[in-house]
């Protein structure tokens, strides 16, 4: 076959299929990247630290009644701490010893946190105060003075007709005044002139405050407003509820000199025991 006639091949155009396998490796790139982006684990970011903003609220009652237990939880912890691992102060505890129906157990019983001592020696007497803190009973010798008893000293027997002041231990009572109103945390009662306590052992109101005469049954009374000892005081819950003929009216009080039956110091010293007892902390004399 001549040159002339040879077969020529037709020129293959190269570039769209060039076009079309860079399209297809542009979209398996894509699609691997994507892939790989999606699943890819994720970068946990540091924490942010918050600041919480406690708005105060006023208390309520519910929170002001769970604060009063927890005082009183805190209370009765501190009377419930074994005292006997604690050396008590020698005056207290020879005033304790000195009687056979008490001992620091029974006055932890009572949930007694403060104890007015009164020691007689003939007519008069030197008084302290003691508060119960962590297991301890500790004096607050700011107020230790001297004062004066009954007539006839301390006496172990009591009836209307001595003139002494009853050893013993007792609940600190209500405070009174006449005329201007002393600071304490006691209970208190302003004595007017209608203000009576009874000390005939036939009435039914023996050995109490009265106010007024409208249910009168006494012949013998102690009408409180004409005594200017009287001024400022707390009552000694002896003899309550009352027994008959056991004695009556049996006060710490305002006095200058041996009383009938009475505790009394200056109206200074008064005032300074008004203002240290409370009510909350179950206050006791003790009278020897």
């Amino acid at each position: 076959m001549s040159r002339g006639h040879r077969y020529k091949k037709t020129p293959v155009n190269k570039k769209p299929i060039i076009i079309s396998i860079v399209s297809i490796v542009v979209a398996l790139a894509v699609a691997v990247g994507v892939f790989f982006f999606v699943n890819a684990p994720k970068k946990e970011r540091p924490p942010v630290e918050q600041v919480t903003v406690t708005e105060e609220k006023p208390t309520t009652a519910t929170e002001k009644t769970k604060q009063t237990e927890e005082t009183q939880m805190t209370s009765e912890s501190n009377v419930n701490v074994d005292v006997h691992s604690i050396e008590q102060p020698d005056e207290l505890t020879e005033m304790i010893n000195h009687r056979d129906d008490l001992d620091y157990d029974i006055i932890q019983s009572l949930a007694c946190e403060q104890l007015v001592t009164v020691k007689g020696e003939g007519t008069n007497a030197e008084i302290r105060f003691y508060e119960f803190i962590n297991g301890q009973w500790t004096e607050d010798a700011t107020i230790r003075c001297s004062g004066f008893v009954g007539q006839m000293g301390t006496v172990d027997k009591m009836s209307e007709d001595i003139s002494g002041t009853p050893k013993g231990f007792y609940p600190v009572g209500e405070a009174f005044y006449r005329s201007d109103k002393p600071q304490t945390s006691l209970d208190i009662f302003q004595i007017t002139d209608d203000t009576y306590w009874v000390d005939d052992p036939d009435s039914k109101y023996y050995n109490q405050k009265v106010e007024g005469t409208a249910n009168k049954d006494w012949d013998s009374a102690e009408h409180m407003n004409d005594y200017s000892t009287y001024d400022y005081g707390f009552v000694i819950n002896y003899n309550m509820p009352a027994k008959y003929n056991a004695g009556s009216a049996i006060f710490f009080h305002v006095g200058y000199k041996p009383t009938a039956g009475c505790v009394a110091t200056s109206e200074e010293m008064v005032m300074q025991y008004l203002i240290k007892l409370n009510k909350a902390k179950s206050p006791y004399i003790l009278i020897e």
